[in-house]
């Protein structure tokens, strides 16, 4: 079942269409405004745009409102960082390919929206501390050897439509190995991850005949999907059973007894755990196995399953849009779509922050029977590259009045 709407009504009462977007290409050129990054920043207005080419680029620091969207091809190896925004400020990193980014101390809205990543790191692909909104969407990558996939610390943070993996352990060498990483790191943070799919990092293998030659013993066990740590942490999971929390597969010895343990798909050591509608295993091994949650912070299983919502196609000047809402059927549902990010706490610390303003609100009807129900919006045709909407989804179940919120959705003009 789908449902139509103009988004151009919306666009029209939100901020303006156009700001300056300034071309950024390594080969120069006519229309080209700099050959790299960081001078662009320099001298980009509150609300600009750079329009990144193929190229390969230096790393670079946000501290300002700026949207920053990559072209196939744009490569920034040496990674980005945001830092020391403050209220109201609103940043959009996507569609780069990137080594890792770092958000640190943010008062505002960080959006990291189709980023690639590959590469050396240091630390997390994705590392948060201190931020009060920052929101993964449609992200991908592994980490490297030994290296986490996300990390975040005293934050609020979305992870949406995304697949983050940790890397590998490094293989034993006459040396004890290590365990392999998690997939997602989060202590003292509100964390909702949807949508996505997260593993933890292989344990190190161990060829030393279980300590016979280097009189090191068995094999790295292997990372969990996700790992909790933090009396404050709130972890919230939900998605469809295509999405997935999986522990990294064990590191191997030369004998079964010295093989490591699989990672457990969720290793919850304190704070809140609330789930649904999402595989959590754990990780694969040749003579062990784990249970796929560990720890003991507490955790619930959230019946009717908690609503998520998914963008379904790239937003182009235009073209039309869809949103997904999936949910339990028989609730009724509508989408808000608004023209700024919004973190708004519920009274209720289990349902999801209001996360748009909302100035446009579109009755979708009740979710059908197969779960999900769908909405398509148009985009204007001269809407300029980078311009930014946010979108959530409400349901209320009529016979029980309870009442649940979706994950936020970007939907961001390329």
């Amino acid at each position: 079942m789908t449902r139509l709407a103009c988004l151009a009504c919306l666009l029209l009462l939100a901020a303006p269409l156009h700001a300056d977007v300034l071309v950024v290409d390594d080969d120069g050129g006519p229309g080209v405004d700099f050959t790299d990054i960081p001078p662009a920043i320099l001298a980009a207005r509150k609300g600009d745009a750079l329009d990144v080419r193929a190229g390969t680029y230096s790393s670079f620091t946000v501290r300002a409102s700026l949207r920053i969207i990559g072209s196939p091809g744009a490569s920034v190896p040496g990674g980005a960082t945001v830092s020391d925004t403050t209220k109201r400020t609103v940043v959009v990193l996507a569609d780069l390919e990137l080594s890792q980014v770092r958000v640190e101390s943010c008062r505002g809205t960080v959006l990291l929206d189709g980023l690639a990543f590959d590469g050396p790191h240091v630390g997390a692909r994705i590392a948060i501390d201190r931020c009060d909104d920052v929101r993964i969407h449609g992200c991908t990558g592994d980490g490297a050897v030994d290296r986490y996939g996300v990390r975040i610390d005293d934050s609020r943070a979305e992870i949406v439509g995304s697949a983050l993996n940790a890397g590998r352990a490094a293989v034993s060498q006459c040396a004890a190995p290590n365990d392999g990483p998690p997939g997602v790191y989060v202590e003292n943070a509100r964390v909702q991850v949807a949508l996505s799919s997260v593993e933890g990092g292989r344990g190190g293998d161990n060829y030393a005949s279980c300590g016979s030659i280097c009189g090191i013993p068995g094999a790295g066990n292997g990372g969990p999907g996700v790992r909790t740590y933090g009396q404050t942490t709130e972890l919230f999971l939900a998605g469809t059973n295509a999405d997935l929390a999986k522990g990294g597969f064990a590191g191997i010895a030369e004998l079964c007894s010295c093989d490591g343990d699989p990672g457990p798909g969720i290793d919850h050591q304190q704070g809140t755990l609330r789930y649904s509608n999402v595989r959590i295993e754990a990780g694969g091994a040749y003579c062990t196995d784990s249970p796929p949650i560990t720890g003991q912070g507490a955790q619930t299983v959230a019946f009717p399953a908690d609503l998520t919502l998914e963008r379904l196609s790239t937003a182009t000047p235009g073209a039309m849009v869809g949103l997904r809402v999936h949910g339990a059927p028989g609730l009724n549902v509508r989408v808000y779509i608004g023209k700024s990010p919004l973190r708004v706490p519920a009274n209720n610390p289990a349902v999801i922050e209001r996360l748009t303003s909302e100035e446009w609100v579109k009755p979708v009807e009740l979710i059908p029977a197969a779960g999900h129900i769908d909405v398509f919006l148009r985009i204007p045709v001269d809407a300029d590259k980078g311009y930014a909407i946010f979108c959530q989804a409400t349901a209320v179940d009529i016979a029980t009045q309870s009442f649940q919120r979706s994950n936020s959705v970007p939907i961001v003009v390329r």
